[in-house]
């Protein structure tokens, strides 16, 4: 979806932070979003009666369908210009955050001694996209659901995969058995 426009590295724990390159995919979804919400606004008009508006169940989908469309794209949009994701290598376990303004969202993967941590490189293809996304997932293995690191960010794979060593290393500092694997 974007780029890559910097990177933080700093010890103690080890830390890395990536924040996406705004680019014009970005800025025209939060731009669509922003004008789904207004029709949002008009239709809520029409439902008070400040405008005229026929008032069948399309209306009503109509309505639902701007509200859900104009959140969906504000957030990703938002996410793509403003959004920042950092990943710290700690020694009892990994945690990603992802930030956007004052809002935070983090996600833990305890390193315990004797689990088995798999990290992989997955990739999927977009339809109009020149190359394939590439972002690394670990987990421990066989649950939770695999926690996603760098997606979005278009990185190179040998950066992927240094990214990976260093967690696989973490992992092993913790006694945790590991696996890498590259898809």
């Amino acid at each position: 979806m974007s780029e890559l426009d910097a990177y933080t590295i700093s010890r103690e724990p080890l830390t890395l932070r990536f924040e996406h390159r705004v680019t014009f995919r970005n800025r025209n979804t939060f731009g669509l979003g922003i004008a789904c919400l207004g029709l949002f606004a008009l239709t809520i008009a029409g439902w008070l009666g400040a405008l005229e508006m026929a008032h069948s169940g399309w209306a009503i989908a109509g309505t639902i369908l701007a509200l859900g469309g104009g959140v969906l794209c504000t957030w990703l949009g938002a996410m793509g210009i403003w959004g920042r994701e950092e990943l710290a290598l700690r020694d009892d376990r990994i945690v990603v955050t992802r930030t956007l303004g004052p809002w935070r969202r983090s996600e833990e993967l305890a390193l315990v001694k004797g689990e088995h941590v798999v990290v992989a490189i997955d990739r999927l293809q977009f339809r109009g996209d020149a190359k394939p996304q590439e972002w690394l997932t670990a987990s421990t293995d066989p649950l939770p659901p695999a926690m996603r690191i760098a997606m979005g960010y278009q990185l190179p794979q040998p950066v992927l995969g240094a990214i990976g060593d260093a967690i696989v290393a973490a992992a092993k500092r913790a006694g945790a058995a590991t696996t890498f694997e590259r898809r």
